[in-house]
């Protein structure tokens, strides 16, 4: 699972290219080819509309935006939506993704419901490096202050506790 964490900057993602099922989250969908993409960013979606349903029309794309965002907003095109709670721990149910706040937390739930054995989260830093939140510059509307870092990464230890006793 492939995140936009700051940890990833300089990191050449071609080379995970092969070495597994690749799911980009958000930003990074975009940034090698992925096996499928994850997005519950309402904002991201909006700004990114286009872009996502050319993307889908090529690679299986996941959105949990939330019911009301749905109601209010042109889907996009060949998108699988499911439904969304912001809880923590995993769900068990295959339409609907538990997202703990953020879309890499979605992502790992996808991952779940697929069945995947092995996974392994990449840029899911929850934090600051170097100055830095992200490693890349595509969000211009993100304003660091109105984000909740630590309690998006407390919320993984439900999941990881899920992911051990489902032997993952």
């Amino acid at each position: 699972l492939i995140g936009g964490g700051s940890s990833l900057s300089g990191f050449a993602l071609k080379t995970l290219c092969g070495l597994g099922h690749c799911v980009g989250i958000n930003h990074s969908m975009f940034a090698i080819p992925v096996a499928a993409g994850v997005s519950i960013d309402q904002r991201f979606i909006e700004e990114r509309h286009q872009e996502l349903v050319e993307f889908a029309q090529t690679t299986q794309l996941y959105l949990a935006p939330g019911d009301h965002f749905c109601q209010t907003v042109d889907p996009v095109a060949g998108a699988i939506y499911l439904r969304s709670e912001f809880v923590q721990g995993l769900s068990a149910s295959c339409d609907l993704l538990h997202t703990g706040g953020t879309s890499g937390y979605a992502a790992l739930n996808l991952a779940v419901l697929k069945r995947a054995r092995k996974i392994v989260l990449l840029g899911y830093d929850y934090g600051v490096i170097d100055g830095r939140h992200h490693y890349h510059d595509d969000y211009p509307w993100h304003v660091v202050t109105h984000q909740n870092w630590s309690s998006w990464a407390k919320r993984f230890d439900a999941a990881a506790i899920q992911c051990t006793e489902l032997g993952i």
